[in-house]
């Protein structure tokens, strides 16, 4: 059994900048990634938003995250996660990030879906992930108070009365440890890979979300699960992404005719919330129709120079997406909900900290704003590390051992059962009727698998978004009910489960 001072749980973005951010006790870094590459973070292509350039400001920026929230976002988490954007966005350009820039060395700023400036800053055009992790890892690989331990899986956290005094993991010989701590950050981040169609890794399957709620932290906004329009749809698994910078440069949606369709649904078209233009491309391919994106007349050079990830991806299936559309499909790809903390990454149980996806602050409403992701997680990293340091719970003067009784951490047979059936019922489009069926197939399955803490997280967080899409009936943001497809003003609100705000 081993003692460390703060453990984080999660190797992307949010955990290093957490563990970088912790100056005055040892860090302990838990990933099941093998490191370097570890979960959505390294893939992202999207940037980073920052109401920095001189023709913005701060409450244009809040104001457009609260109308792509649909009446959820919170406006003060808004405006101090905002305004703490720009120290953090200048921290990464310190520790080595190179951000895209002009000839005179000032940042430049793209276009997203959904804003109303150019503030989306880029690295290496398509792989702002990748370049920031290389970074972030160099820098964590240099700090004598950080250590890592990779291909260990989080399995159980362990709170003795009020607080937090451990975790038990899978460590690197397969075997179950328990590690005592009494400060515990979670950056496990999202739940996408519970999807048949996803563009993230196949090892986000929401665990830290089902471990936390087994642990009795509050969960909140679970049904917001928010799919990318534009996933290339190449038959594949995950499915890569083509970013929405694409269609910020001038790239269209067109069906099989070569006819755009999306002013039929939203005025904004191409750049419409994500939300919308993921619905009208779920609802052409429900016509039968094929749809693709058609990126060969950007607006300022070619795919192949401004977008090389997606360029190679495109060619590596035999399309040069400088001269041909790209096939296209929604995907899910971003979770609005997460673990309830407030904007210094606490949640509900003393001693446990989340940030980045796995945590949900109320900053993205019911639908996220492009690029917001990632400055919300370095904005909570850095929050939620400068709390501990301030809060720091002194461990237990007794070590205490949590009775660990689930064994059994095989992997389940029936994994890709529970996505199809996620993505068949509480996918896009959602019913009263999908949703039960689909809360049926998880307690079966919890029955038949109880045994198994590991896969107990999954079908935790599993049946988390589904029991919350079940009690929000109305449509709202990134959350559509066919069978209550208008909004409602008795839902304009969060929710939380259990059913109580930290």
């Amino acid at each position: 059994m081993q003692k460390q001072k703060v453990i984080i749980i999660g190797s992307g973005i949010a955990g290093l900048y957490a563990a970088l951010s912790i100056e005055k006790f040892d860090v302990l870094i838990v990933s099941n990634e093998s490191g370097g590459k570890s979960g959505s973070s390294y893939y992202a292509q999207g940037g980073i938003a920052a109401a920095i350039a001189e023709d913005d400001d701060f409450e244009t920026h809040v104001q457009d995250t609260i109308k792509a929230g649909a009446g959820l976002v919170d406006y003060e988490v808004a405006k101090q996660i905002i305004l703490a954007g720009t120290e953090r966005v200048h921290h990464l350009a310190e520790l080595g990030v190179n951000f895209k820039r002009d000839e005179k060395g000032n940042f430049n700023f793209g276009r997203e879906a959904a804003h109303s400036k150019n503030r989306i800053l880029h690295i290496n055009g398509d792989a702002s992930g990748k370049e920031i992790m290389n970074v972030l890892n160099a820098r964590v690989s240099e700090k004598k108070n950080i250590q890592t331990r990779y291909t260990c899986e989080a399995l159980e956290i362990s709170v003795y009365g009020s607080n937090v005094n451990g975790i038990w993991i899978k460590n690197e010989k397969g075997e179950t440890e328990f590690i005592s701590a009494s400060n515990i950050i979670l950056a496990t981040g999202g739940v996408s890979a519970l999807y048949s169609k996803t563009t993230n890794p196949l090892s986000i399957y929401g665990k830290g979300l089902g471990l936390a709620a087994r642990a009795g932290a509050v969960i909140a906004d679970a049904e917001f699960v928010q799919f990318h329009p534009t996933a290339l749809d190449l038959g594949v698994d995950p499915v890569p992404l083509a970013t929405e910078a694409l269609r910020g440069e001038g790239a269209i949606i067109i069906n099989e005719k070569g006819e755009r369709f999306l002013d039929n649904y939203h005025p904004a078209a191409e750049l419409a919330p994500r939300d919308i233009v993921s619905r009208a491309v779920f609802s052409e391919i429900s016509k039968g129709n094929k749809i693709f994106l058609d990126a060969t007349n950007l607006k300022s050079g070619k795919v192949k120079d401004k977008f090389p990830n997606v360029y190679n991806l495109c060619k590596q299936n035999n399309i040069d997406a400088d001269l041909q559309p790209i096939p296209i499909a929604p995907a899910a790809h971003y979770h609005v909900g997460g673990i309830a903390t407030n904007i210094n990454g606490r949640s509900s149980i003393n001693g446990l900290w989340a940030c980045g996806e796995v945590a949900c602050t109320g900053f993205h409403g019911a639908n996220r704003l492009a690029s917001n992701s990632l400055l919300e997680s370095i904005v909570l990293a850095y929050n939620s590390a400068k709390d501990v340091e301030q809060n720091f719970i002194e461990p237990a003067s007794k070590s205490i051992t949590s009775q660990f009784s689930h064994k059994n951490t095989n992997a389940i047979s029936e994994l890709e059962d529970l996505r199809n059936v996620m993505m068949e019922n509480v996918g896009i489009e959602r019913s009263e009727a999908s949703l039960k069926k689909a809360l049926h197939f998880i307690s079966e399955l919890m029955k038949r698998t109880s045994d198994n803490i590991s896969f107990l997280n999954v079908l935790t967080t599993a049946s988390m978004i589904t029991k919350m899409a079940l009690e929000r009936e109305e449509s709202r943001g990134c959350h559509y009910r066919s069978d209550y497809p208008e909004t409602k003003e008795v839902f304009k609100r969060r929710c939380f489960e259990p059913k109580q705000k930290i």
